[in-house]
Parts: C-alpha cells; sequence; structure tokens
C-alpha cells in the first residue's frame, strides 16, 4: 500500500508541476500596435554566444550521470544478493 501512495503522490506532483508550467511555455509577446506616433523602432541584436555547453560542463554532465547509473545498479546488485541474517529467519 505504501508504494501505491508513493507512486500516486509522484504522479500528482508532476501533474501540477506541468499544470503550473504549462501556461508559461505558451506565453508570447505581443508587439504594440505599429500604427501611432510612438512606434518602437526594432532592436538589433548582435550574438555573439551560439549558446550550447562548453567541453567541460559536457564532460561534467556525462561523469555525475555515469556515477549515478553506476550507483543504481550496485544498489541493485546489492539488493538482489542480500542474505537475511539467521536469527532473523
Amino acid at each position: 500500500m505504501r508504494r501505491f501512495l508513493i507512486s500516486v503522490s509522484t504522479v500528482v506532483a508532476t501533474v501540477v508541476a506541468m499544470a503550473f508550467s504549462v501556461p508559461a511555455a505558451f506565453a508570447m509577446r505581443v508587439a504594440p500596435p505599429a500604427d501611432g506616433p510612438n512606434t518602437p523602432t526594432p532592436a538589433t541584436v548582435v550574438g555573439h554566444s551560439q549558446g550550447g555547453l562548453a567541453g567541460w560542463e559536457l564532460a561534467l554532465v556525462i561523469v555525475a550521470a555515469a556515477v549515478l547509473v553506476a550507483a543504481s545498479v550496485a544498489m541493485t546488485i546489492s539488493r538482489r544478493r542480500h542474505v537475511p541474517h539467521p536469527a532473523a529467519l
């Protein structure tokens, strides 16, 4: 029953998080009408950066993911090999 409640609470938390983030994802800027005397001129944007991850950041992410996978595999193997103590039987 406990695992079921944890699963349900996880799904509910995910749905709530998505409900709060979806309106922001679909937000858009609406330009003011261009027929008045105070029509703003379009801004000139100079892109100095193309974005993306630097090499060291990418390496850090890969190492962190590998550590998490290794820890998950180690815990799974450890739990499957668990031998109960004779006094517990």
